[in-house]
């Protein structure tokens, strides 16, 4: 099992970072002293929070693969390598299943399960190719141990979704002996603004509630 008990000079990648559960992860990791990137889709709060607590921002649309990619190629060309990866940008729009639109279901998706897709993909050929600890860490939620939360089925299939592929990837990865190991962090309800999603719907998801 990998260990990381030090995460002095390390460097971490956080999405979602300019807020909530990403702006906290990236401010602990700075206190310890790891050199950290964080990424959001919103530049004007990404450039806050980079400013505040002492990171790198840089604007990254998760449900883009080439963002994505772009995001790790960046960090790679500026610190060299990358230690620890957080998947942690997600929306949780709160809608009954029946009155969600197609676009709808495409946006959580791409954000909330593609968004970690993306992220292992662009990122886990990097934790591998300097053989040192590295980890993976996908943030699910409560909601990926139970789907009976009043308006939030869709949020809670991508949370379900996230579980199984960490905790397939991490299954993967110690059966091969890696130096990168894979989890899955799923928390409660936190102070955030994730409660203002639609902020970012898309417009052509059209009159879905």
């Amino acid at each position: 099992m990998t260990v990381i008990k030090d995460v002095s000079g390390r460097v971490a990648v956080v999405t979602g970072g300019a807020s909530g559960i990403g702006r906290g992860i990236a401010q602990r990791l700075v206190e310890h002293g790891a050199r950290v990137v964080i990424a959001d889709i919103e530049a004007g709060p990404l450039d806050v929070a980079a400013k505040e607590i002492g990171a790198v921002g840089v604007r990254t649309d998760v449900s883009d693969a080439a963002g994505v990619q772009a995001l790790a190629d960046e960090v790679v060309e500026r610190f060299g390598e990358v230690h620890l990866v957080f998947n942690n940008a997600g929306v949780g729009p709160e809608s009954p299943i029946a009155d969600m639109t197609l676009v709808d279901w495409k946006w959580i998706l791409d954000v909330n399960l593609y968004g970690v897709i993306h992220g292992v993909h662009a990122f886990l050929p990097l934790l591998k190719r300097h053989g040192e600890p590295a980890y993976l860490v996908n943030t699910s939620s409560m909601g990926g141990f139970v789907a009976d939360l009043p308006g939030l089925g869709a949020y809670a299939t991508t949370k379900f979704a996230v579980m199984a592929l960490t905790e397939a990837l991490a299954s993967e990865l110690a059966r091969e002996g890696s130096s990168v190991g894979a989890a899955v962090l799923a928390p409660g309800t936190v102070r955030s603004n994730i409660a203002e999603s639609l902020r970012s719907r898309p417009a052509a998801a059209g009159a879905g509630r």
